[in-house]
C-alpha cells in the first residue's frame, strides 16, 4: 500500500517537472529506486528533492567529470 502511494506520487511530480516551462527533466528512461521511508515528506519537500537529484549536469559538473576520466 505504502509503495504505490510513493509511486504515484514520484509519478505526479516527475510529470510536473517535464511539463515545467523550461523543462526540469530531461528526456528519456529514468530508474528511480526509493532505499528510504519518504511518506513522511510534503510535496514540496520531495518535488525540490527530485528536482535537485535530476537536474542536468552543468557545465563545469562536465568539465570535473571529463578531468577525472582523463586522470584514470
Amino acid at each position: 500500500m505504502e509503495r504505490n502511494r510513493i509511486r504515484r506520487r514520484i509519478r505526479a511530480i516527475l510529470a510536473d517537472l517535464a511539463a515545467s516551462n523550461p523543462p526540469k527533466l530531461e528526456g528519456g528512461d529514468h530508474l528511480i529506486r526509493v532505499t528510504a521511508s519518504i511518506d513522511h515528506w510534503s510535496h514540496d519537500t520531495l518535488r525540490s528533492v527530485m528536482a535537485e537529484l535530476l537536474a542536468p549536469i552543468t557545465a563545469s559538473q562536465e568539465d570535473d567529470v571529463t578531468a577525472s576520466e582523463e586522470a584514470e
